[in-house]
């Protein structure tokens, strides 16, 4: 067991309100690590968030070492397909909404809310996450323990997966060094294009502190989202030091940047600031990209049917359907679509808080100088 503020934060005193009142509390072990918060001034001590370890990072529960590594040899990606690449929260369903909708017409009738879109045979569109759905289908392999949620409910052997027709659409949360598909020399397979949609970190701070589920399976209650329990302050400690599962927003987000600057004929660099602030020209630039030949109709259809809004709407209709009981009440029950805005996060931050975040943020992304900048809303950049 370990414990320390982390080699993120100058050492100094932690005035009253900022995010140096916390520390990070470690049961760090070769395939697991568990993380506690532990407030210097009230010693109140936060629910355990506990992660698998693989590929060099902290993981989700579902993905052990050694899924990780057969996932490496048996998710071969090729040319034509098109993965959307995010760190957690800063896009990623909206951005495959998008995709999927170029691909399919515009038609929402395509579309599979419920699932977050997820690849249907019945169907034969959706996006693939090879994390939750590539599974060895020899009945003597072990089976990893997957969350219920509707992203996991279908499996996909290796041999089907490469047997797909058409443009792969393909979900990955990996930062660059342990990206899937890759050659054996660490490089994109020519051909694939990776779509890289970032987010500036305090609204995505934010977000996750609401995302739903527990970090592991033998997790009872993160207590996320709850202020006595697991205070804002302490989880935005954690998501600047650690990070969610995937690693570090810092580490995410540098690793494909610098992919994106030598490869940009790969890696499109989107944001989601940019997406919510024009997304017809979004909507364009993702179609030039991918090289689809998108008419002003289809562009415009894409567009009615990928505004955070109307996604909300087409789940309220797959639900009433099949008269699906949710789980809570009012919009929480699309809880992996929040409110879609820039600068939310300013509701959660004390002025305190924001600049020791900002100072870390500064620190950590310093080797970009003024050449990579966040909008954080109120016309405000970072």
């Amino acid at each position: 067991k370990g414990k320390g503020t982390g080699s993120r934060w100058e050492s100094c005193s932690a005035p009253v309100g900022s995010l140096r009142e916390w520390e990070l509390v470690e049961d760090d072990r070769k395939d697991k690590l568990a993380i506690c918060l532990r407030n210097l001034r009230t010693n109140h001590m936060t629910p355990k968030l506990t992660f698998q370890k693989a590929g060099g990072m902290h993981t989700p529960g579902f993905l052990s070492h050694e899924r990780f590594r057969w996932l490496q040899k048996n998710c071969i990606l090729r040319e034509g397909d098109i993965v959307i690449c995010t760190y957690p929260k800063c896009g990623t369903t909206w951005t495959e909404q998008i995709v999927l909708l170029l691909l399919n017409d515009g038609d929402p009738e395509k579309m599979d809310p419920e699932s977050k879109n997820t690849y249907s045979r019945e169907r034969r569109t959706g996006k693939i996450w090879p994390v939750a759905t590539l599974i060895d289908p020899d009945p003597k392999a072990s089976k990893p323990e997957r969350p219920p949620a509707t992203e996991f409910q279908i499996d996909i052997s290796p041999k089907e997966f490469d047997q797909m027709d058409g443009r792969r659409v393909i979900k990955q949360h990996m930062p660059r060094k342990a990206f899937l598909g890759q050659t054996k020399d660490g490089q994109l397979v020519p051909g694939v294009k990776v779509i890289y949609v970032t987010r500036n970190p305090f609204d995505a701070c934010v977000s996750a502190y609401h995302h739903p589920g527990k970090s592991a399976p033998e997790d009872e209650h993160t207590g996320l989202g709850d202020d006595a329990q697991f205070p804002f302050a302490a989880f935005c400690h954690h998501f600047l030091e650690r990070g969610i599962a995937w690693g570090s927003w810092f580490d995410h987000t540098k690793g494909w940047r610098r992919e994106h600057l030598v490869n940009k004929d790969q890696v499109l660099w989107m944001s989601y600031e940019e997406m919510h602030e024009d997304l017809m020209k979004a909507i364009k630039r993702i179609a030039t990209f991918l090289e689809i030949e998108a008419s002003e109709d289809l562009c415009r259809a894409v567009y009615l049917n990928s505004s955070m809004d109307a996604m909300k709407n087409q789940m309220r209709v797959a639900q009433d359907k099949k008269g699906a009981a949710p789980e809570t009440s009012g919009d929480s029950k699309y809880v992996h679509l929040r409110t879609g805005k820039v600068g939310k996060w300013r509701s959660y931050f004390t002025p305190e808080m924001a600049e020791d975040f900002f100072k870390v943020y500064s620190k950590e992304m310093e080797e970009f100088g003024g050449d990579l900048k966040f909008h954080v809303g109120d016309s405000d950049q970072i």
